[in-house]
């Protein structure tokens, strides 16, 4: 079974190293979350399930490997 990585609906979206961390609702105080944080968050979120995704293949096909050998 192949999970399809999750793509982003434009061009790639780079963020900051100083701003790669994923944001709290609750540890801002009264400053809401801006638009930026969010989807610092979710491309945060979305480029490490694509890396599980990688992970999870890799896995697969050496297991595939041992198991026809």
């Amino acid at each position: 079974m192949s999970i399809e990585k999750i793509v982003a609906n434009g061009e790639d979206y780079e963020i900051p190293a100083q701003k790669y961390k994923i944001k709290l609702r609750k540890n801002t105080g009264d400053d809401a979350l801006d638009y930026d944080d969010v989807d610092n968050n979710f491309e945060i979120l979305r480029q490490v399930a694509n890396k599980l995704i990688d992970a999870n293949t890799a896995l697969e096909a050496r297991v595939k490997a041992l198991e026809d050998a």
